[in-house]
C-alpha cells in the first residue's frame, strides 16, 4: 500500500468518508483473521460497555431491598426507600456483594462524591435508590442533584481538559440528541431569542438526521449549509445552500457546530484568523447581533 498517497488522500476527505475508509480497511483485514471488529463509528455500535450496566443493575437490587425493608406484601407490593440510615445500609450491601460485577464502580463513585464534593451520604444514596426504582414520577423535572455534579466533572475532564471556563454548565438531561435539539429550539423561541423564519447556519460535515432537525415546523426555515469556515461572513445574512451566492436567508440567529472536534468547529471556537472571529471586536459584533452559537457533541 502506498501510504504517502493514502495520507494525502485522507487530508482531502471529510471525517465521515475517513470513517468509512477505515471500516473498509478493517473489514478487509478481518477477512484474514478470526477477530471481530468493534465498530463505534455509527449511531448504535455493535458492542456495549458492561461495567456501567452491571453497576446499574446491582444498584437496582439494593433499591429493591430498600423497598422491601419498608413493606413487603406477598402480592408483590413493596414500599419506597427511606432516607434515614440508608448510607450505612448501602455500605453493608457493597461489603456483602463486593465480588459482584459492578460493585467496584458503585463503591468508587460513592467515595468520589463523598471525598471530592463532601456529599451527604444519606442524601446521595437515597437519591440513587429512588432514581433506580423510579418511584417519584414526574420528578426529576430536569436532572438529579448528584448526577449533575458527576456530569459537570465529566464535561470538565473530557471537553475542557480539566480547565473549564468560569461558572458551571447548566445541565438538562434529555432522552437523546434529537430531543435535546428540539427542546433547545423550543426554549430559544419561548425566550424570544429565535423567531419563525430566522436563519440557521449549520457547519458541515454533519449527520443527515441533524440537518433534518434544522428544518422543522417549530423554526419554519431551512439551514444555511456552511462548507468552509472561510466562506462565513462575520455577520449575517448568510446565503442558502452551498454558499454559492444564491437567494439570501433572513438574518442568521444560530450557528450550529455539530461536533467541537471537527476542523470547522476548532477554527470557529479558537477564534483563529481563518475562523469566524478574527478578533475580539468581531466577537462583540456577533454578540451585539444576538448570534447564538450551539455546539452539538453527540
Amino acid at each position: 500500500m502506498d501510504t504517502k498517497n493514502l495520507e494525502k488522500k485522507m487530508e482531502t476527505i471529510s471525517p465521515f468518508e475517513l470513517k468509512n475508509q477505515l471500516i473498509d480497511m478493517a473489514d478487509e483485514s478481518l477477512k484474514k483473521t478470526a477477530r471481530t471488529m468493534l465498530n463505534a463509528g455509527r449511531g448504535n455500535p455493535n458492542w456495549i460497555a458492561t461495567t456501567p450496566r452491571e453497576a446499574f443493575f446491582l444498584l437496582g437490587q439494593f433499591g429493591l431491598e430498600e423497598c422491601r425493608r419498608v413493606m413487603n406484601l406477598p402480592e408483590g407490593i413493596a414500599g419506597i426507600p427511606q432516607k434515614a440510615g440508608i448510607a450505612s445500609r448501602f455500605e453493608a450491601f457493597l461489603k456483602k456483594n463486593n465480588a459482584a460485577h459492578g460493585a467496584k464502580l458503585l463503591e468508587q463513585t460513592y467515595n468520589y462524591l463523598l471525598m471530592q464534593h463532601a456529599a451527604d451520604p444519606d442524601s446521595l444514596v437515597h437519591e440513587w435508590a429512588e432514581a433506580v426504582i423510579g418511584d417519584q414520577y414526574p420528578v426529576p423535572d430536569r436532572i438529579l442533584h448528584f448526577t449533575e455534579i458527576l456530569v459537570q466533572d465529566y464535561l470538565s475532564q473530557e471537553m475542557c481538559d480539566n480547565h473549564p471556563p468560569r461558572g458551571t454548565f447548566d445541565l438538562f438531561a434529555t432522552e437523546g440528541g434529537t430531543a435535546a435539539m428540539c427542546y433547545l429550539f423550543d426554549s430559544l423561541q419561548e425566550n424570544f431569542l429565535l423567531d419563525k423564519g430566522d436563519g440557521i447556519a449549520l457547519m458541515v460535515p454533519a449527520f443527515t438526521p441533524k440537518v433534518r432537525n434544522m428544518v422543522c415546523p417549530v423554526n419554519n426555515s431551512e439551514p444555511a449549509i456552511i462548507t468552509s469556515v472561510k466562506a462565513i461572513p462575520k455577520v449575517a445574512p448568510i446565503t442558502r445552500g452551498r454558499t454559492d451566492g444564491s437567494s439570501k436567508l433572513p438574518s442568521v440567529k444560530i450557528r450550529m457546530i455539530p461536533r467541537p472536534t471537527y476542523a470547522p468547529a476548532i477554527a470557529e471556537l479558537t477564534q483563529k484568523p481563518s475562523g469566524l472571529f478574527a478578533d475580539r471586536r468581531a466577537m462583540r459584533a456577533a454578540l451585539a447581533a444576538h448570534l447564538v452559537i450551539v455546539s452539538v457533541n453527540i
